[in-house]
């Protein structure tokens, strides 16, 4: 409903957020909850959301993740690490 609705009927919302937390509050709160109560579920809700349409999970080699963890952030990465070699 509230992807629906975004720009017609609730305000537009940046492309980069699913949905705004004000939604995800209206779907985890009740007339007997509060949001002290459903604050982390709330968090846990506004994260799944998105992610639910993908629901991608990446694995990477051993190799890899040590490789990562050697590679020093202190400076610019170069270039050649974000352009795409395919």
């Amino acid at each position: 409903m509230f992807i629906a609705d975004k720009g017609r009927y609730l305000p537009d919302w940046t492309a980069w957020r699913f949905v705004p937390i004000a939604a995800t509050h209206a779907i985890v709160t009740t007339q007997t909850t509060s949001y002290d109560e459903m604050g982390p579920d709330m968090a846990a809700m506004q994260a799944l959301a998105g992610w639910r349409l993908t629901q991608g999970v990446y694995r990477f080699s051993p190799e890899l993740y040590k490789s990562l963890c050697a590679t020093p952030l202190d400076e610019k990465l170069p270039i050649d690490l974000a352009v795409s070699h395919a």
